[in-house]
C-alpha cells in the first residue's frame, strides 16, 4: 500500500483506540506516532473557553445548567408594580401601574405623559372644538366656524321663505280653493 492516494484507502473503524500509527512529518523526517499522542485533552477550570496549547486542548467542565425555581416574585421598576399569587407553587402573576393619567413608553418603561407636551389638553367648556394652523384645539366660532343657531318666523301670508341674519321666516300660507278634502282623500284611498 506503499503507492496507494489517501483517497483510495479503506474507512477506519470509528472511535480510534489511539493505539493506531499514524505517520506524521516531524523536523523534515517522516515518523509514526500513536493516534494517542497527536494531542492530549484536559478539563481543567468551570468555566472560560477552550484553549489549545503546546499540543494540549482543554475544555473546562462546564456545569450540567440544571437547577430548581423554588419562589418567584416582581420587583416594582419603570413605572410598574405586580403581585404574584401561589409563588411557590403554580405562579399567576398580576401586573399594574404605579402611575396615573396618560401613560407614555420609551420603550424601556412607562412613566405619565405631560399635557400639551406628550397630548394636546382640549379647552374648557363645551363649545364645538377646531384645530388651529398648529394642530392644537382651540373653541370654534358660531357663525364663523360654524352654522350659529337660527331663529324661527311665520310672518306673513305669501312670498317665498326667506334666510336673513340668521332668521328664517316661512310666511303662513292659506289653505286657498280647490284643495281636496279631508273627505275626498278618504274616498280616493278606498279605491286605490
Amino acid at each position: 500500500m506503499a503507492n496507494t492516494k489517501i483517497s483510495a484507502l479503506p474507512a477506519a473503524t470509528t472511535p480510534l483506540a489511539g493505539t493506531e500509527v499514524l505517520p506524521i512529518v516531524q523536523s523534515g523526517a517522516t515518523v509514526k506516532v500513536a493516534a494517542s499522542n497527536i494531542f492530549r485533552l484536559t478539563t481543567t477550570g468551570t468555566s472560560g473557553a477552550a484553549t489549545w496549547t503546546g499540543g494540549t486542548l482543554n475544555v473546562p467542565q462546564y456545569g450540567s445548567g440544571s437547577g430548581t425555581v423554588t419562589t418567584i416574585s416582581v420587583v416594582s421598576a419603570n413605572g410598574l408594580a405586580g403581585t404574584v399569587a401561589n409563588a411557590t407553587t403554580t405562579p399567576a402573576i398580576t401586573l399594574s401601574t404605579s402611575i396615573s393619567g396618560v401613560l407614555k413608553g420609551d420603550g424601556t418603561s412607562i412613566s405619565a405623559a405631560q399635557s400639551n407636551v406628550d397630548y394636546l389638553t382640549p379647552p374648557n367648556g363645551t363649545a364645538i372644538q377646531k384645530a388651529n394652523n398648529f394642530g392644537a384645539l382651540q373653541n370654534a366660532v358660531a357663525g364663523t366656524d360654524y352654522q350659529a343657531p337660527i331663529t324661527l318666523t311665520t310672518t306673513g301670508t305669501s312670498g317665498a321663505a326667506t334666510f336673513v341674519s340668521n332668521t328664517l321666516n316661512i310666511p303662513q300660507y292659506s289653505a286657498g280653493s280647490g284643495g281636496v278634502t279631508k273627505a275626498q282623500a278618504i274616498a280616493y284611498s278606498m279605491f286605490w
